[in-house]
């Protein structure tokens, strides 16, 4: 079904690490979005939200990158738009949504 060249991608350590750093930079903006929050003291505009999200993504490509033991420089700025972009996805359509419903239950 696949060729070879794709299922060097398709393993556990891939898919689990992609979708965990996109996990993980989702769940780190809400933190930093709070912390800009509280020092701007004001409502964030949606670009600020995605430059955290951004920010967030960086953290999380070099902790990924230093839990490898090499630090892949030419590999960081597409993992960081990319996380920053998907995990911006995941915290409006996912995260946020759990967390509204959290709070109204309550």
């Amino acid at each position: 079904m696949f060729d070879t060249e794709i299922l060097q991608w398709l393993n556990a350590e891939t898919i689990f690490g992609w979708t965990g750093g996109v996990i993980i930079t989702a769940l780190l903006t809400v933190p930093l979005t709070s912390f800009f929050k509280d020092k701007m003291k004001r409502s964030l505009k949606q670009w600020e939200k995605v430059g955290t999200a951004f920010v967030a993504a960086f953290v999380v490509a070099m902790a990924w990158g230093l839990r490898t033991g090499v630090v892949p420089w030419l590999e960081i700025p597409g993992n960081v738009i990319t996380y920053g972009t998907v995990s911006c996805f995941v915290y409006e359509n996912f995260i946020k949504r759990y967390f509204e419903k959290k709070a109204s239950q309550e």
